[in-house]
């Protein structure tokens, strides 16, 4: 069994030395199996031989030991037999005798208690004169420390309190061992100022997080405010609305389709209608804005070139800023007509100009771009949104343009807020009734046809926290307004946005087999960010998922679990979670023992395969 990790070792050996023919590959593999079983049984004979010589040994010396006393057992009867036999007197001479030394035992042992009872007597009446006098002395005004008790007074037995000692020091030493295990998994970052987290200007929190300690499968969720940054995708908010019943349900707006999410997290709040096709009208140029940030971002552009106004662009009809035909107007003016007064006239001009005079490309490139940011149910045949079977759009997609909007291209953004623009000797103002009645709006787009019927993009922000409505298909210019009115301050007023973790925290390790280590950090590529209802951040959880036994190599950037954010029992937010770190394979002796190890189950895993995720799409 020693030897066998030599025979193992020399047969994995030979099967790897074999020439990789077709015929040799199958000798080869059973050679090299055959290699591998007795190379694990030569270790575990090594491993195991000494202990079982061992006990082999005991076993031994306990047998010789007990037959030496049958031996010597059987000799003792033997020769008391034969004293019986021969000598009767002589036994009855060892009765006699016997008694005679139980009577002066008992004796002796009266004795012994009676001089026990006079000791305890002793010291009960030591005890008696030493309670007087205390009684004495207290009675006379001397100062001295309390009584103990008759327990206290006993001398504590030889070597108890040094046995106390070093037990209450190991229970501390494990009390620490936890509380950093603890800690080290919690991975709670220091309260901010004031001990308290939540978004600006609205307490939150106490910054320890929630009631649910640190555990192997469970990730503390620290209170952080809420800052500007990326965004995420669009989900439904588990709790809101009738489903939880712990906020108000949303209200029922006269309109065809609207919805409402937080920017940051993406989170819906209310919706209607979401996903259907409806034609878009001047919400259009939103995306034609977009097309136009997006080449002054490439540099391609700048806000001080002139374009020269087409008669084409001139002569467009529907809302316009006035432009002449034949005149140099700035891209930066063009922009402010598009944004403010929903100029049909600028959005020719602009597109002709990054088209390269052709407006059927810079379509081409609107098309492009809604493609790219997920807008599958949206199709665009003008710069303008005039009526066209080609233009349709829903809801959800324009949220997601106008999160982009804000996100990508923030300077141009602001255009959307400025309440009246003057061109032309024409002052008009801006169509969005929300910059005058709503605190914090600052857009986004209006829009009216007779088949889209009156729309609306709209976006405030309340502290640090930001939402975007869409609406689509009211019946007046006013009602528009104040059902969009209605929909943000329900938003504000029931819900928070908090950012949990950042991009590229850790929020776990892992237990690596078959390594150059034994653990491996997992974190996010993505920021976690919650929308949720108030008052209600102590009652999330979040548990880390991973696969039940991961085996080197690990691939940095490689997805190897995931980190799931539950509200009153339903998932709010399954996020990846990834290796930040790359870890290799380990030595052929470091494989071999953690393969043994999985081989005898002392992980404690199932008996199924290892689960390898997918890498993160």
């Amino acid at each position: 069994m020693r030897g066998g990790w030599v025979v193992g070792l020399a047969g994995k050996t030979l099967g790897a030395a074999l020439p990789r023919r077709p015929r040799a590959r199958p000798l080869a593999t059973w050679l090299r199996r055959l290699g591998w079983v007795l190379l694990v049984l030569g270790l575990a004979g090594i491993v195991a031989g000494p202990a079982l010589a061992a006990t082999g040994t005991k076993a031994r010396r306990h047998q010789d030991t007990q037959a030496e006393g049958q031996d010597e057992g059987k000799k003792m009867k033997k020769s008391n037999a034969k004293a019986g036999k021969s000598d009767p007197e002589q036994s009855d001479k060892k009765d006699k005798k016997g008694k005679d030394r139980k009577e002066k035992g008992g004796k002796a042992e009266k004795a012994k208690k009676g001089k026990r009872a006079k000791d305890k007597q002793g010291k009960k009446g030591k005890k008696d004169k030493g309670e007087r006098t205390a009684k004495k002395g207290k009675g006379k005004g001397q100062k001295g420390g309390s009584i103990r008790s008759e327990a206290e007074s006993e001398p504590e037995p030889k070597g108890r309190r040094s046995e106390t000692i070093e037990r209450a020091g190991e229970a501390g030493a494990t009390a620490a061992t936890a509380a950093e295990i603890t800690a080290a998994l919690a991975h709670t970052p220091p309260p901010p100022e004031g001990g308290k987290g939540g978004p600006a200007a609205r307490p939150g929190p106490a910054a320890t997080g929630p009631g649910p300690t640190a555990g192997p499968t469970q990730a503390v969720i620290p209170a952080i405010p809420a800052t500007a940054g990326a965004y995420g995708n669009g989900t439904p908010i588990p709790g809101g609305g009738p489903g939880g019943g712990k906020v108000p349900p949303p209200p029922v707006l006269n309109a065809r389709a609207y919805l409402l999410v937080d920017y940051e997290s993406g989170a819906e709040i209310a919706e209607k209608n979401a996903e259907e096709r409806i034609e878009p009208a001047s919400l259009t140029k939103l995306m034609t804005l977009y097309v136009v940030a997006q080449e002054i971002a490439a540099g391609r552009l700048q806000f001080k070139d002139t374009v020269r106004v087409s008669e084409a662009a001139a002569k467009t009809g529907g809302s316009k800023m006035f432009l002449q035909a034949g005149t140099e107007v700035s891209v930066h003016e063009l922009l402010q007509g598009l944004a403010i007064v929903s100029g049909n006239d600028a959005g020719v001009a602009l597109a002709e100009r990054v088209g390269g005079g052709n407006a059927a490309a810079f379509v081409a490139r609107m098309n492009e771009e809604a493609a790219r940011l997920g807008m599958a149910a949206s199709h665009f045949a003008n710069p303008t949104g005039l009526p066209d079977p080609g233009n349709y759009t829903t809801a959800r997609d324009l949220s997601r343009l106008a999160r982009a909007l804000i996100h990508d291209h923030p300077e141009i953004y602001k255009l959307f807020a400025i309440k009246e623009l003057s061109y032309n000797r024409v002052a008009q103002p801006n169509r969005n009734r929300l910059l005058w009645t709503l605190t914090g709006a600052d857009g986004i787009k209006t829009g009216h046809t007779d088949a889209a019927g009156y729309c609306l993009v709209g976006s405030a922000r309340v502290g640090e926290m930001r939402l975007i409505s869409v609406l689509m298909g009211a019946a007046t210019d006013q009602q528009r307004s104040t059902e969009s009115q209605t929909l943000l301050e329900y938003g504000f007023r029931n819900y928070e946005t908090y950012r949990i973790y950042e991009a590229g925290r850790v929020v776990t390790e892992a237990r690596i087999w078959q390594g150059t280590q034994q653990k491996v950090a997992l974190g996010l590529t993505e920021p976690l960010i919650l929308t949720i209802p108030r008052s209600q951040y102590e009652d999330l959880q979040a548990n880390v998922e991973l696969a039940k036994r991961l085996i080197a190599p690990v691939e940095k950037g490689r997805r190897y679990g995931v980190l799931r954010v539950r509200l009153y029992g339903k998932d709010l937010r399954i996020i990846p979670l990834v290796a930040m770190d790359s870890v290799t394979a380990g030595t052929v002796v470091g494989r071999t023992v953690d393969g043994l190890r999985l081989l005898l189950d002392f992980t404690g895993a199932t008996d199924e395969q290892p689960t390898q995720p997918q890498s993160q799409p």
